[in-house]
């Protein structure tokens, strides 16, 4: 196959921009990327009307009590700045408050768009549908048909660790996924019975192997879905 020339590669690259940025710039989009937004600011404005003087009071109760934090308010006050008894109490709330409401917004957004995906899907015949549906065809293996289609296997020096290039390095921590796509080249290591999530003494050698490796400037988590392991792992 002949290589695409530089100025065909440069038009196929300013297609995407343009069709990008023309979808980005659509009504209904934005609508949608600033609901996430729109429902923080509701949440927030309903949480301070009518939790916020008790929350400030009960933070600014707690400080006092506590023996340790009641030591460096005093230190406040004898340096002068017992203004900042006041002001302590709403930031800690705020600080508290904030991630709540961030997460609970978005699982709002998640729980929105749940029926509308699943509408979608149910009509049967669309590109979404077809995203993750089964199709009977799926079990038909042919000959030339290879359960590592892109290799992954032969370029693994460790397990959940693909090193194809020398100055980048795949660390697949899991193989598992919130949907799982049927175009996905890598379906026979993700799900119930693929590779499984890494274990502590697995994702340590491939630290290892990644910090024993000078040529490597580049990691990319992959799996599966690693979004879905735990703010700890």
């Amino acid at each position: 196959m002949r290589r695409l020339g530089l100025s065909c590669r440069m038009g196929l690259i300013f297609d995407s921009f343009w069709r990008a940025a023309l979808y980005c710039l659509h009504p209904r989009v934005i609508l949608l990327s600033l609901l996430p937004l729109g429902i923080m600011v509701a949440l927030a404005f309903a949480a301070g009307y009518w939790y916020w003087e008790p929350a400030v009071a009960a933070v600014t109760a707690w400080l006092e009590s506590n023996a340790l934090l009641s030591v460096a308010l005093g230190w406040l006050d004898s340096v002068g700045l017992a203004a900042l008894r006041g002001v302590i109490g709403p930031l800690m709330v705020l600080f508290i408050a904030t991630p709540v409401i961030v997460i609970i917004a978005l699982l709002l957004v998640a729980l929105m768009m749940t029926p509308a995906m699943v509408d979608l899907i149910r009509q049967g015949e669309t590109a979404i549908a077809a995203q993750f549906l089964p199709d009977p065809r799926e079990s038909i293996t042919t000959p030339d048909e290879s359960p590592d289609p892109i290799g992954d296997h032969t370029h693994s020096p460790l397990k959940g660790l693909v090193h194809r290039y020398p100055d980048r390095v795949l660390l697949k921590v899991l193989h598992a996924c919130p949907v799982y796509c049927r175009f996905c080249f890598r379906r026979e290591m993700v799900g119930p019975d693929g590779d499984g999530t890494l274990s502590e003494t697995e994702l340590d050698q491939a630290f290892a192997y990644i910090a024993a490796t000078p040529a490597i400037f580049e990691v990319i988590l992959t799996g599966g879905d690693p979004l879905m392991l735990s703010a700890r792992r």
